[in-house]
């Protein structure tokens, strides 16, 4: 159903929904939609056809899927993003980038769960690779930077200061515990086999 009040379109929907303000092309462009949602009714303020404030899912040329709060056209706080390449993000969102506690699902099976600063994995966090290998500890920039262990699907693992998301300065223990290379700014180090 559709009307003219004010010189504004009023449009109700099958479900109880309704928009008032401009359409164009039979779409709604500039308004406030109004929808019942779990915790009551919810208002979507739209500009240009774009989310302006409010809640909602706005779907970009390029087949991205953002859902949550937007304040000013901006998509800010806690988010969901469905990425056309299969990936996804759910977490906090700040000036068009992943900010504070986040989980980011790659579309090969790799998962981010961490602290992510301007776009990036940056902070504590556990990254868990699709081999069944797992990090967790420091990322700096979207690398495994600082304090961690990674833990490889054979049962070894790897114990020490991180750099350029590789072990730079620790030790790495096989699949039974037992200490087998120790690694020195990059360098791995065999240890004398009396000392295993």
């Amino acid at each position: 159903l559709k009307v003219s009040i004010n010189n504004q379109e009023v449009k109700t929907f099958p479900n109880g929904s309704t928009f008032v303000g401009d359409l164009k092309d039979g779409h709604m462009w500039n308004g406030e939609y109004r929808y019942n949602s779990y915790d009551g009714t919810s208002v979507t303020e739209l500009k240009d056809g774009n989310i302006w404030n409010g809640s909602g899912t706005q779907t970009y040329p390029n087949g991205d899927k953002y859902r949550g709060e937007f304040k000013e056209g901006e998509l800010t706080g806690l988010v969901r993003i469905f990425y056309i390449n299969g990936d996804t993000y759910k977490g906090g969102y700040k000036n068009g980038r992943h900010h504070g506690q986040g989980k980011y699902s790659y579309s090969n099976g790799d998962v981010h769960e961490g602290q992510y600063k301007d776009g990036q994995a940056h902070g504590r966090g556990e990254y868990t690779f699709s081999n069944g290998n797992k990090y967790v500890g420091e990322f700096n920039k979207d690398k495994l930077e600082g304090e961690g262990i990674m833990y490889f699907s054979d049962g070894g693992k790897a114990v020490g200061e991180f750099k350029n998301s590789d072990i730079w300065n620790g030790q790495i223990y096989n699949k039974n515990g037992k200490l087998f290379l120790d690694v020195v700014k990059g360098t791995k180090l065999k240890r004398n086999p009396s000392e295993i």
